[in-house]
């Protein structure tokens, strides 16, 4: 495939590109962006899933009552599978992933970088009220 006939904007439905950040276009490609292709890729799929969560969890909802188990391990199930619960495995991957980088810093950077991924994740865990 060639650049001309393959465009990632073109491919992507409505509603699935993430937010625009401190005036930054992520469809520039990285050239004028503070966003990381992961970073990127990772804030797209949260906004795929949260645009398109009430489509998900029906589906969800009616592929589980199709399984073969009580009513008390299907509501679990579904609880444990909605949108919501897909969202916050990946903000934990997430932490998990950049802790796990860290490993490849310097060692005088490895301290505070773990301090501050500690403090990203505390603001992403914390609960709204």
């Amino acid at each position: 495939m060639t650049s001309s006939t393959y465009s990632e904007s073109a491919n992507q439905p409505e509603g699935v590109v993430p937010p625009v950040i401190n005036g930054t276009d992520p469809s520039l490609n990285g050239d004028v962006t503070t966003q990381g292709k992961v970073s990127w890729t990772i804030k797209g799929i949260k906004a795929a899933l949260k645009s398109q969560a009430s489509k998900i969890d029906n589906v969800i909802k009616t592929t589980i009552d199709w399984l073969p188990v009580s009513d008390s391990v299907k509501k679990n199930l579904i609880n444990v599978v909605k949108v919501d619960a897909l969202i916050k495995a990946l903000d934990v991957a997430t932490v998990f992933a950049a802790l796990w980088l860290t490993k490849f810093l310097p060692n005088p950077w490895r301290i505070p970088a773990i301090i501050v991924v500690a403090l990203i994740g505390m603001f992403i865990f914390r609960k709204n009220k």
